[in-house]
């Protein structure tokens, strides 16, 4: 008989055979998902790209010439996006250079062909009209305000893993972001909240060849595999959508609720912000929800939208913010009362009818209300008067025109007593009703209303034979004279000087617009139709200046003189402010902004003061700190309500750590942008503030953090503290200056320090020379320095008053062997040798 007998142990050869099979599959899956990580990585930075680019060209500012990036790319040198001559493409370099600057950690060719390894290109998009003469958008331009810009980006990923070469050398990865243009160079927009954007044209696909698509491009992207006959699969490029129905409130936020309703675009980021505090209450995604003015709604009520973090306060206005671009604001209102039905007297009949007419009884409200003298008008132009009666004495009143479309100005404590009358000019009037609104900020009832109608009812038009007028002559601003010394002498070097400076319009058109007054000292560049702002030593916002009117303007140079020279030369400048050899004001003459030269001497000379409270960068900004493919930026708009929301030019910004102690300052530009570059993680605030005719404009936003290019701040008419918000103020630290002293010197420095809040005040050091310390109370240094303490120091003074920090810098040099004063007595000649 056969008897089978088992093998206990396999082949070394089939373990070998089958780890090689295994192997195979185990690295093709490990290489699938190592260029599956790199291909969505490129795809991300793309996609970054063109947000940060998008949200940099809707600003419309641009560098003053070509940025040193693009030297030697395609984009100076192929597309001449650098040349002047070729119309606005200075600010399309600046935004390629933006979307180039994002692209910076991706492996880019300047040399390679269409679809080849490291193959990239930027195209910047804005609205004209193409060869057929039909809306289209162009490649290399930007748009104007209020119009939409596109940034595209591609680029093809190197496919590295030598078993994937084969099927596909490279993979694409493309992003395009859609915004529309602020109104920037303008000091209000032209789109209506409520109103429909102009639609975009159809955008091209970038290529070598590009060609209008109506719709997304379907692309084929090969799938990675074993198999080199495998079918791709197809995926589709999904580019973001521009806002068509911008983000706004639906119906009145009410004091003591927790929640307001927001219409919009389908997915929208929308945040709920006080303008009053800078707090965001909330943060939600509009939904799709049928029934409202847009498709995407949201009632931040739980569990579908987050509640408001607090209940609404009455007379808080609130700013709906999207990530689109698009805002709206609303007043809170006070809980709406329930009318109560009044009850109605059926008079007795009288047995004797009475000669005697009898006195008709009138109600007398008893609560705050306004009546218009008269309620109507049958002209263009109307005037009526705002009477207001029964408010609170020490309440500041605010009236509003057309349903909070335009502020009529606020009446201050002062200026009333209770009851108050103000006249008022409208012009360009439509037929229909107008609800002005007067709100306060305190008592019992702090809103009221009135109607104004046109026309007046039962006015029939008549007819009229229109005048011939003469064409009035246009605004023309200039400077009257030279400026004239107002601060009493004697002045010395580096004080603060005040100078008064007289404007004219010599036109009859008025300007209505915004415009800047500066004042320079002995400035290096005097041009014929403008000095360079970076010389200005203070400045003056102006709101506006009738035709034929004068104002007489006192600025404060707060640095004052220099040491030298000696005479100094001072000019003044109306509307100064210049972009492309224009100012921000349209006016008849161009080159007669510029005052005659006023020349001042007998200035003290003073010591050069060394600069204070400025904190380390090093301490808050880390270089080091990215966000995929850039670095982390805090940035945004500043917009101030007067009359209506305008873009603010020149306002001041400041960045607060968490610790109320200030980070950095900078000053919004032209166009109302301001940015804080390469922020380090952390949670700040950003405050912003502006004088416009003597009037403070305040706005803040809390809670930002880095990366965030969408921290906008909406200013409103309060005091830059914040208009008795929680805003600490720093401490102020006078800074001692240099020190020099001897080894074995004896020190007693005292560190002055003052606080506006009246908070106590903590003193700490660090970089002493040796032998010295600090008083923490009276901010007193003490000690004497060791025979050893030779060298120089780098000193830092901090000050707290609990809530933030102030710095101060300055340097401590000690110098060497102090030598002891000794006597030689009793020498005796003969001990000399």
């Amino acid at each position: 008989m056969f008897k089978w007998k088992r093998l206990n142990q396999a082949s070394p050869a089939q373990a070998i055979v089958e780890f090689a099979l295994i192997l195979t599959v185990l690295l093709m899956i490990i290489f699938i998902i190592i260029e599956s990580a790199r291909i969505l990585w490129a795809w991300n930075t793309v996609q970054n790209a063109t947000r940060e680019a998008a949200r940099y060209a809707i600003t419309g500012q641009s560098k003053g010439d070509c940025p040193e990036r693009l030297e030697g790319t395609k984009f100076k040198d192929e597309r001449k996006l650098c040349d002047i001559e070729e119309g606005d493409n200075l600010r399309v370099a600046s935004i390629t250079d933006r979307a180039y600057q994002a692209l910076s950690g991706l492996p880019v060719k300047e040399d390679a062909l269409f679809g080849g390894e490291g193959y990239y290109d930027i195209i910047v998009y804005g609205p004209g009209l193409n060869g057929a003469g039909e809306p289209a958008m162009i490649a290399d331009t930007a748009g104007s305000p209020n119009e939409p810009v596109a940034v595209q980006v591609a680029y093809y990923v190197p496919i590295i893993t030598p078993l994937l070469r084969p099927i596909a050398e490279t993979v694409p990865v493309f992003g395009q972001t859609i915004l529309y243009n602020e109104s920037f160079g303008q000091l209000a927009t032209n789109i209506d909240p409520q109103g429909q954007l102009p639609p975009v044209p159809n955008i091209p696909t970038i290529g070598p060849s590009p060609t209008p698509t109506p719709s997304p491009t379907e692309t084929n992207t090969p799938t990675p595999g074993p198999d080199p006959t495998e079918t791709p699969t197809s995926t589709v490029t999904i580019t973001p959508k521009p806002a068509t129905c911008p983000t706004h409130f639906e119906g009145d936020a009410v004091a003591g609720n927790t929640n307001v309703l927001v219409t919009g675009e389908v997915g929208a980021e929308v945040s709920i912000v006080v303008a009053d505090t800078g707090e965001t209450l909330a943060v939600t995604t509009l939904l799709a929800v049928a029934g409202h003015d847009c498709g995407g709604f949201a009632d931040f009520i739980e569990p579908v939208h987050p509640a408001l973090n607090q209940a609404l306060i009455e007379g808080w206005l609130l700013i709906a913010i999207s990530d689109d671009g698009s805002f709206h604001e609303t007043f809170v209102v006070g809980s709406p009362s329930t009318a109560t039905p009044t009850p109605t007297n059926t008079p007795l009949p009288s047995p004797t009818p009475s000669n005697t007419p009898t006195a008709t009884s009138t109600h007398t409200p008893s609560n705050p209300y306004i009546t218009l003298l008269p309620n109507c008008g049958n002209s263009r132009r109307i005037a009526f008067t705002v009477q207001g009666f029964n408010w609170p004495p020490d309440a500041t009143i605010s009236l509003f025109w057309d349903s909070f479309s335009e502020s009529m100005g606020a009446i201050n404590p002062t200026q009333h007593n209770g009851s108050f009358s103000r006249t008022y000019t409208f012009e360009n009037v439509d037929d229909r009703s107008y609800i002005i609104h007067a709100l306060s900020n305190i008592g019992p009832i702090t809103q009221a209303t009135a109607t104004f109608t046109k026309p007046c009812a039962g006015h029939t038009p008549v007819p009229g034979t229109a005048t011939p007028t003469s064409t009035p002559v246009p605004a023309d601003l200039i400077m009257v004279s030279a400026p004239k010394l107002v601060s009493d002498r004697p002045i010395s070097a580096y004080e603060p000087v005040d100078f008064s400076l007289i404007i004219t319009n010599t036109g009859e058109i008025d300007v209505s617009e915004q415009f800047f007054v500066d004042l320079y000292f002995d400035p290096t560049d005097v041009y014929s139709n403008y000095i360079p702002i970076a010389q200005s030593v203070g400045f003056s916002a102006i709101s506006g200046l009738a035709g034929g009117a004068s104002r007489v303007i006192t600025i404060t140079a707060k640095l004052g003189f220099k040491n030298e020279p000696d005479p100094h030369t001072v000019y003044g400048m109306v509307d100064s402010l210049v972009n492309n050899d224009n100012g921000q004001i349209q006016e008849s003459v161009e080159d007669n902004n510029i005052s005659e030269p006023a020349s001042i001497t007998n200035i003290l000379i003073a010591n050069t003061p060394t600069p204070t409270s400025t904190p380390a960068p090093t301490a808050t900004i880390d270089p080091t700190t990215t966000v995929t493919g850039g670095p982390k930026h805090i940035s945004g708009s500043v917009q101030s309500r007067i009359n209506q929301w305008v873009l603010q030019a020149r306002a001041e910004v400041k960045l607060i750590g968490n610790d109320g102690s200030l980070i950095a300052t900078t000053f919004s530009d032209r166009n109302g942008y301001y940015e804080f570059l390469n922020v380090a993680d952390g949670t700040y605030s950003v405050l912003s503030c502006i004088t416009v005719d003597s009037a403070s404009y305040y706005g803040i936003r809390t809670g930002i953090t880095p990366h965030n290019p969408l921290a906008d701040i909406y200013m409103l008419p309060n005091p830059c503290d914040g208009g008795g918000s929680t805003t600490n103020k720093l401490p102020e630290i006078t800074n001692p200056g240099n020190q020099i002293n001897d080894v074995k010197d004896t020190v007693n420095l005292l560190i002055g320090a003052t606080d506006e809040d009246g908070d106590s005040l903590t003193f700490s050091a660090t970089g002493l020379p040796p032998g010295l310390s600090i008083n923490p109370v009276t901010g007193q240094i003490t000690g004497v320095i060791p025979q050893s303490g030779q060298g120089v120091y780098a000193v830092t003074i901090k000050v707290s008053d609990g809530t933030g920090n102030s710095t101060a810098f300055f340097s401590w040099t000690v110098y060497g062997m102090k030598l002891e004063a000794f006597t030689v007595s009793n020498v005796n000649s003969s001990n000399w040798k």
